[in-house]
């Protein structure tokens, strides 16, 4: 079972940051997840929000701020990142990239290509349009992420969908299974307890995503300590 940072290690430093990154790599993690938007002058930016308000020390939406006003920012002693930097300067086994919106799939396409990480890249989304144009310009592998039900097996399947991310909760064994029955990579999020982490590895997930990378230390510790954990 992999371990994915969620935003980076974003309990311990500011998320979507190349730092946020790299210390999720040193804990311990194979890959991490970040989130993606594009700024007025057509530029692709790691950050979660539609806004700049919550992560940095300005205000305003990221559509609406050129690159060279997002790069003016602080975010708690960080800047806002491109995505060709987190690509350049982070060395991950897998990268999930989260397309917040639609319409700039090809940018995004074209500079995981330009740095030949096609195999290591991920693209999921909440949205069935974009994840359907990203395998249009080229993207390999797709994730469909989900929260609610009913559960979106058949869209997934009709999409050619690598991967399925749904929140932990929605997982029990039946479902669980059925994902693995259609091949699919399952990640569940955001798993930041380790009772919940045990009860993804009883289901046999593929990969965890979480804010707190040390979580699977404190599963083998726990494990070590207690061979009889039950879920």
């Amino acid at each position: 079972m992999i371990c994915i940072g969620h935003r980076g290690a974003s309990a311990y430093e500011p998320e979507n940051t190349i730092r946020a990154f790299k210390r999720a790599i040193d804990m311990g993690c194979q890959g991490v997840e970040m989130d993606l938007r594009r700024t007025k002058d057509g530029k692709i930016v790691v950050i979660h929000d539609e806004t700049v308000d919550r992560t940095t020390n300005g205000k305003g939406k990221v559509s609406e701020m050129t690159l060279e006003e997002i790069k003016k920012l602080d975010s708690h002693g960080e800047k806002i990142p491109l995505l060709s930097e987190v690509l350049s300067e982070v060395k991950a086994e897998i990268f999930l990239l989260e397309l917040k919106e639609s319409g700039y799939e090809e940018s995004i396409v074209k500079e995981v290509k330009d740095f030949n990480l096609l195999d290591k890249v991920v693209f999921v989304s909440f949205n069935y349009d974009s994840l359907k144009k990203v395998k249009e310009v080229g993207g390999e592998k797709i994730g469909l992420i989900y929260e609610t039900q009913p559960y979106p097996i058949q869209v997934a399947k009709s999409l050619k969908a690598y991967a399925m991310l749904p929140s932990y909760n929605l997982l029990n064994r039946i479902h669980a299974n059925e994902l693995k029955k259609n091949k699919f990579f399952v990640i569940p999020w955001v798993v930041n307890d380790v009772s919940i982490l045990e009860k993804m590895m009883y289901f046999k997930v593929d990969g965890v995503i979480t804010d707190k990378p040390d979580i699977m230390k404190q599963l083998k510790y726990l494990r070590k300590g207690n061979e009889t954990l039950t879920i």
